[in-house]
Order: C-alpha cells, then sequence, then structure tokens
C-alpha cells in the first residue's frame, strides 16, 4: 500500500468525533461559495439517504469539502446504507464518502463531472458503482479498499483516471467501459488506455492462476496487478518496455516471471512482497531497477541481472532473505550494499561472461593462474571447466601497456581513457615532457600536468581521483614509483648514463607520474601543460604486478 495511504488511515482514525463545522439545514451542513452549496456534514440517523438539492433556497452543487479530516458522514460511519446524489451536483468531493463502511451503493446523477481523490475509499460494503456518461474524471484511490466491490461501469466520457482508483479492491472481478469512450477501453474485464497499449488494472477479484498480457501492451502500469495472490504466472509479451511501479507488489502466489529483451525499465517496488517468486529472468535491454524492487521476494534464491542495467535503486533486494547470489555487472561493484546485497551475495561480470568468484575471493591470485593456464598447451583445456576457461580469457586480455604521444598547442588538452575490470590494479601512469628530449623529440611539453578522473553513471560530475603534477612533489613516494619503471620496462625520468643502450641524461622533474591503485571503473586522464606551454607529450599507463 502506498504510503500517502497508510498516513491518511492514520488522520482517519484519530478524527472521527471532530464536529463539523458551517451553516445548517435540517440534518445537513453546508458551505456557500458564489451563491452555490457544498454538503460538508450529516448528523442524521442514518440508513437510506438522500442529499438535499436545496439548502435553505441555495442549490447543492458539491457533496465533500475535500476535508480529508471531516468528510460528509464523518470518518468511519457505520449507519448509513445507501445514497442517492440529487441531479444538481456536479462535483464528489475528495474524501466525500471515505469509510463509510455500511455503504452498499451510491446513485451518481447524469450532472457529476467529476469523482475526487479517495471520494469513496474503504466503503467496505458497496458492492458496484456505474459512473454515468457525464463524469470526466475520477481522482486518484477513488474506490481504494473498497474490498466488497465486484463490478464498475464507466461511461463514456472520462478523460482521466488517477493513480490506484482501484488499488486493493479484492473482489472486482470486472471493469467495463463503454465503447463510445475515446480514452480507456476494457477487454475480459481488464482497464486499458484506447488503444490497449497500456494496462492500467487486472482485477484483483479474478481467480484465474495465469495471464498473458496481450501483444499491443507496451506498457504495464501502476499497480496493475497488485494484491492478484491467485495469479501464480504471467507472461509478458516482447512488446512491453517498461513495468511500473508496484506493478506486481503482493502477488504473493507468482512463482516465476521472464521480463523479456523489449523491457527496459522495472519500476519502484515492481515485484515486492511476491512471497514465492523463486525465478526471475531480466531481459537485456533493462537499464533501470527501481527502488525496492524484489523487496520482500523471500523465496528468490538467484537473480542474474544483464550488463546493460546501468540503474539499481536502493534496497532492491530488502529483505530477500533466501537469496544466495546475484550476478551485478562489473559496473556496481561498489555499490552493492545500496541494493541490500552482503559481500557472500555478489557475483560480478566481466565483460563477456559471468565471473562467478564472490567479492571476498582473491581475484589478483585467480587471474595469475589463468595467465598460466592461456600460455599452456590448448589440450590442457580439456582438462579445464568453463568457468576456468572464462577466467583465462579474462586474464589474457590484460596490457601490459597503453601509450599516446600528442604535440599540445596553448591551452589544448589530450583525454585518453581505459577501463578496469574484475579486479583492483595497480597502475603506475605517466605525462612526460622534458625527458621526450633524450629520445630525440625536438619540442617536449615543457611542464605537463594530469587529472585523473572515474566516470559515474548517476548524472552526477565524475569523481576527481588525482591530480598530479610535478611527479617529485606533494611527498610523492619517488623510490616506489622508480621501482614501478624498472619492472614496467619503462625509461626512467631521473638521468642514467645507459638505458637500453642509449644515455639519457635530462633530469626530468617536471613531468607528471603517480603509482596508484584504481578500483574497477572506467578512468579517464586529462593532460595538459601546467604553464600554458606547447609541444609533444606522451602518456603511459601500465599494469604493476
Amino acid at each position: 500500500m502506498k504510503a500517502s495511504l497508510v498516513l491518511l488511515t492514520a488522520l482517519f482514525i484519530t478524527s472521527a468525533h471532530q464536529t463539523l463545522s458551517g451553516e445548517s439545514s435540517g440534518d445537513w451542513t453546508y458551505s456557500v461559495s458564489d451563491s452555490q452549496a457544498t454538503i460538508t456534514g450529516y448528523s442524521g440517523v442514518g440508513g437510506a439517504v438522500e442529499i438535499p438539492a436545496v439548502v435553505n433556497e441555495i442549490s447543492v452543487v458539491k457533496v465533500g469539502s475535500g476535508d480529508l479530516i471531516n468528510n460528509i458522514f464523518g470518518n468511519g460511519n457505520t449507519t448509513v446504507t445507501s445514497v442517492t446524489i440529487p441531479d444538481s451536483v456536479t462535483s464528489i468531493g475528495d474524501f466525500a464518502f471515505g469509510y463509510c463502511t455500511n455503504l452498499t451503493s451510491i446513485t451518481i446523477p447524469d450532472s457529476v463531472t467529476s469523482i475526487g481523490d479517495i471520494a469513496l475509499y474503504s466503503c467496505t460494503n458497496l458492492t458496484s458503482v456505474n459512473i454515468p456518461d457525464s463524469v470526466t474524471s475520477i481522482g486518484v484511490s477513488a474506490f481504494s479498499f473498497c474490498t466488497n466491490l465486484t463490478s464498475v461501469n464507466i461511461g463514456n466520457s472520462v478523460t482521466s483516471i488517477g493513480e490506484d482508483a482501484f488499488y486493493h479492491c479484492t473482489s472486482l472481478t470486472s471493469i467495463t467501459v463503454d465503447t463510445g469512450n475515446l480514452n480507456y477501453s476494457s477487454v475480459d474485464g481488464l482497464l486499458f488506455n484506447k488503444l490497449q497499449t497500456l494496462l492500467i488494472q487486472y482485477p484483483v477479484g479474478i481467480l484465474d492462476d495465469s495471464y498473458t498480457i496481450p501483444d499491443s501492451v507496451t506498457s504495464i502500469g501502476y499497480s496493475a496487478f497488485a494484491h492478484c495472490t491467485s495469479l501464480t504466472s504471467v507472461t509478458i509479451p516482447d512488446s512491453v518496455t517498461s513495468i511500473g511501479d508496484i506493478a506486481f507488489a503482493h502477488c504473493t502466489n507468482l512463482t516465476s516471471v521472464t521480463i523479456p529483451d523489449s523491457v527496459t525499465s522495472i519500476g519502484e517496488d515492481a515485484f515486492s512482497f511476491c512471497t514465492n517468486l523463486n525465478s526471475v529472468t531480466i531481459g537485456n535491454s533493462v537499464t533501470s531497477i527501481g527502488v525496492s524492487a524484489f523487496r520482500s521476494c523471500t523465496s528468490l534464491t538467484s537473480v542474474t541481472i544483464p550488463e546493460s542495467v546501468t540503474s539499481i535503486g536502493e534496497d532492491a533486494f530488502y529483505a530477500c532473505t533466501n537469496l544466495t547470489s546475484v550476478t551485478l555487472p562489473i559496473l556496481f561493484i561498489d555499490s552493492y550494499q545500496d541494493f541490500a546485497l552482503s559481500n557472500d551475495q555478489v557475483l560480478l561480470y566481466g565483460s563477456s561472461a559471468a565471473r562467478d568468484v564472490p567479492l571476498s575471493n582473491n581475484f589478483k591470485a585467480g587471474r595469475t593462474l589463468g595467465q598460466q593456464d592461456v600460455t599452456a598447451s590448448p589440450s590442457v583445456y580439456d582438462l579445464h571447466t568453463s568457468t576456468e576457461l572464462a577466467e583465462a580469457t579474462a586474464a589474457a586480455r590484460t596490457i601490459v601497456n597503453v601509450s599516446a604521444r600528442v604535440n599540445l598547442g596553448a591551452e589544448e588538452a589530450v583525454i585518453p581513457g581505459f577501463v578496469i575490470l574484475g579486479e583492483s590494479k595497480e597502475l603506475l601512469i605517466r605525462a612526460i615532457g622534458p625527458k621526450l628530449a633524450d629520445l630525440g623529440v625536438p619540442s617536449p611539453l615543457p611542464d605537463p600536468t594530469m587529472t585523473i578522473y572515474r566516470t559515474r553513471y548517476d548524472g552526477q560530475p565524475n569523481d576527481v581521483v588525482a591530480i598530479i603534477d610535478d611527479w617529485k612533489a606533494d611527498g610523492a613516494d619517488v623510490d616506489a614509483i622508480n621501482a614501478a619503471m624498472i619492472s614496467a620496462g619503462a625509461f626512467p625520468l631521473e638521468p642514467v648514463a645507459d638505458f637500453q643502450g642509449n644515455p639519457l641524461p635530462t633530469d626530468d622533474t617536471k613531468s607528471a607520474a603517480t603509482l596508484i591503485t584504481l578500483s574497477v571503473g572506467v578512468y579517464t586522464v586529462v593532460v595538459t601543460s601546467a604553464d600554458g606551454g606547447e609541444g609533444d607529450v606522451l602518456f603511459e599507463a601500465y599494469e604493476i604486478y
């Protein structure tokens, strides 16, 4: 149930006995505006009630003041059994008849054009509603929690139906829309938009155990199947591209669902509290999974999220107490706890196949073993599992060095990039200028500087990892950087008499260099001139073992 409805429940209960104010006529309290009356209260004995068309010679045009604390009959009225609204009324206000728990029928005349938000909320004995052709709008949660409502007829003029209009109407088996309606339609008792591209409401009282959504549907609407406890399976066609918020929430007998490749988004709480859901297949086009999407799916044991997904909402798997593994794209290596996942539950995708190695394992040791595998005789592969081969293949893609030489003009920059997969890696990253003179470059950049960024996917600016100017400045570990250069086979920045048969006499203190450990992610390095100079710069990135 929506949080707003919970709040309203609290308000209704605590203010049930407040006294209504306003002018009165017999059993009725009313207010006047522009010489027209709005019925705001009733003090009679109940039973079958007819609302007057005129009070003290003033025409009644509205019932219900929109006051969520003081409705017409007082919150929780148990005396009124039926209501007849006169032809003078054009509007049924917000919460006009809310919590009239013994109301079994209401007659809405052809004069009414709008039914407000939560207008008949929790009228638990209301059995049927006929919405005449004059009505153009039905408010949010207008008939929510009318648990004995079995049928609704919607006229030909309705142009808008608010979210949750028929939420948790547990006995509802049929919603019928006049065929002349230009905005809505019904098929087999289900409510759709006119073109049947949006499935708005599957009546909860339908007791079928399975349903196949028509191929015309592209969107499954807000709370469309919520609380359909009879359903064990739903077939979603390839035409569907989005699954709305709480679309299948509390479908407690739904056991499996396949989300086709056509779907790009799964809404908030879309499958929350589907306590028997034990199998979910998510298509390869899904890019976003909403907040609490699979919350309290206590029968789920494993989920594989495709690499197409770039956004997962908080608590997506909260209280999934039997979930032992979730295979995530490597993009989420640093944020899996936000989705209520523990270290032991997470498996990470590589660039082409799932790396079924828990985060707690030693990635580096596994990769080293993989490198040994791929350097052996091909016949050895007959003895390895597919998992081991995938690990070996990933290790074989290790790049020892990435470099680029560019001539930079004044105020120009070069922006190389690289991707780190599988585990954190230690890198030697350099932007070299003056030392290039020893290698025969006629115009090296006098004073290069570089800024390392880690790419974000949440719309925020990229994270600045490090800003490096002169490589020996700012407390840099010069010994460790020099050792890394030797380990990687990179030419030194300090002067040496011989490097691979050539002297390198320049003592380069102006180039930028750092030894840094980077986590899994996408990185860019912006290389510029620190002093506005021009010339050639060499960018290099080495992985250090």
